[in-house]
């Protein structure tokens, strides 16, 4: 199982780097469902529920947020609110230890941020919802969910960085013409 786990969390932490460097919200998404399958997977290996509950509500999430545009249903603000709902009251009845608030706590912020149609925000947000599973990471010994995290918002500060960069080249040629 040790393994297997290694193997998800690997596919998982491309996942999610890859979904950090997009700027088209809907490739975000379909980076986020993979890891969050990848995820889920990973922390069922370890026996971790805390952490495989908020990736499998998100495997569902994300499908339908990634069906807002195309279908009327699943364009209700009522979505985010029954996705914490579920988190917390799965959260709840799975809890073991105070360290099972970090992955619930920020599934719900991801919940609400990926609902939102602003990728920048979102990278932004991450980055805290990154910080508190690599904690979350650290006491359940998930070696690649911390090595993940830690990638994760390595990559978001990359992004950031290109972003900034890119923002003052334009600035600089504008300003040369």
């Amino acid at each position: 199982m040790t393994l297997l786990s290694w193997i998800f969390g690997i596919g998982a932490m491309a996942s999610l780097f890859l979904m950090n460097q997009q700027k088209n919200r809907e490739r975000m998404l379909w980076c986020k469902l993979c890891a969050d399958v990848f995820w889920g997977a990973h922390y069922f290996c370890l026996g971790a529920v805390g952490g495989m509950i908020p990736n499998v509500v998100g495997i569902v999430r994300e499908g339908i947020y990634l069906n807002r545009r195309k279908h009327k249903w699943a364009s209700s603000v009522v979505w985010p609110i029954i996705f914490v709902i579920i988190i917390f009251t799965v959260g709840l009845f799975s809890f073991k230890s105070l360290i099972n608030i970090l992955p619930i706590t920020a599934s719900c912020c991801a919940t609400a941020v990926l609902w939102l149609q602003r990728p920048r925000l979102t990278k932004f947000v991450l980055i805290f919802v990154s910080s508190a599973f690599l904690i979350y990471d650290i006491f359940v010994g998930s070696y690649i969910g911390i090595i993940n995290e830690t990638l994760s918002i390595s990559s978001a500060i990359i992004y950031f960085t290109r972003e900034a960069i890119e923002k003052r080249r334009g600035k600089n040629e504008k300003g040369i013409q």
